[in-house]
This record gives structure tokens, C-alpha cells and sequence, in this order.
């Protein structure tokens, strides 16, 4: 395969969103391009400003911050297993709060869940926030400001 047809399907494969490097070298070997020519294909991409893992850590924890929180525990092995840098992860997940995170999680599901019991209510909060990856006590603090917030709302209602 020539470099130009190496180069026209990396393009494509960046048309849909952004990729990482490793991802872009592994997608361009599933289509046996040899690895000189996937690396003139990477440097290029970089070069031309196509291929930036740390633009895309940023961009991927914005996302997920925006529309899937997990925890930055999570969040940074999910761009570790995706052949992120720890460098670019730490920078992108500077400036990020766990219990913001946490709490913003929740807030999006409060208003269904505020008509549970207090019991299935508790269980919801720390079962979801345990599978997004929080620790115990971040988990234990949201459960207890969302907790409140409910005795609140269930009191102006009467």
C-alpha cells in the first residue's frame, strides 16, 4: 500500500472523531500497512496537527465530565488502556474534582430517584457511584448532600 492511500485512510478513520496515536498505528496495521509507511502516516498526521494525544485527553475527559461521569481514577485508565501518556492524562485531568464529579453524576438521576424509600434512594446513589469508580468516602459525602437535599424537598411538600 502506497503512503497516499495510507494517508487517505487515516483521514477517514479521523473523520468520525479524534483518535489517539496508538489507535490510529493499530487501525492502520489491521489494514497491512507496513510500519515504515504507518510511521511516515503518524508523523504526518502529528505534524499537520491531525494526531495530538494531549488535545485528545482533554477533549475526552471534557466529554465524559459533560456527559458520563466516572471518577478520575476511571477516567485516567480509560486513557491509559487507550495508549495515552501519563503526562497528557495528568495534565487533562488537572483542574477536575472527584466529589464534582460525583455530585453531577447524581444530580442528573435526583429527580427520579428523590421519590424512593431512603433505603433503595442510599442504594442507588453509592451503587452507581461505586461503578463509576469513586471512593468510599466521596460516595458516603454525595449520599449525604443529596440525602439532605431530599429531606428538604420532601419538607416543602408538606
Amino acid at each position: 500500500m502506497t503512503q497516499d492511500q495510507a494517508m487517505t485512510l487515516a483521514l477517514r478513520y479521523l473523520a468520525f472523531q479524534p483518535r489517539p496515536v496508538v489507535q490510529m498505528q493499530t487501525y492502520l496495521s489491521g489494514k497491512n500497512v507496513d510500519h515504515e509507511t504507518i510511521e511516515f502516516v503518524v508523523s504526518r498526521l502529528k505534524a499537520d496537527q491531525y494526531l495530538d494525544d494531549s488535545q485528545y485527553a482533554r477533549m475526552f475527559v471534557e466529554n465524559r465530565a459533560r456527559h458520563n461521569p466516572k471518577s478520575l481514577f476511571a477516567l485516567g485508565y480509560e486513557l491509559a488502556q487507550k495508549g495515552i501518556a501519563s503526562s497528557d492524562i495528568n495534565a487533562a485531568l488537572d483542574g477536575y474534582d472527584d466529589e464534582a464529579l460525583a455530585r453531577k453524576c447524581i444530580a442528573k438521576k435526583f429527580h427520579s430517584w428523590q421519590h424512593f424509600d431512603d433505603a433503595k434512594f442510599t442504594k442507588k446513589i453509592l451503587s452507581t457511584l461505586q461503578y463509576r469508580g469513586f471512593n468510599y468516602g466521596i460516595c458516603h459525602s454525595v449520599k449525604d448532600h443529596f440525602t439532605a437535599i431530599k429531606a428538604q424537598v420532601h419538607k416543602e411538600d408538606k
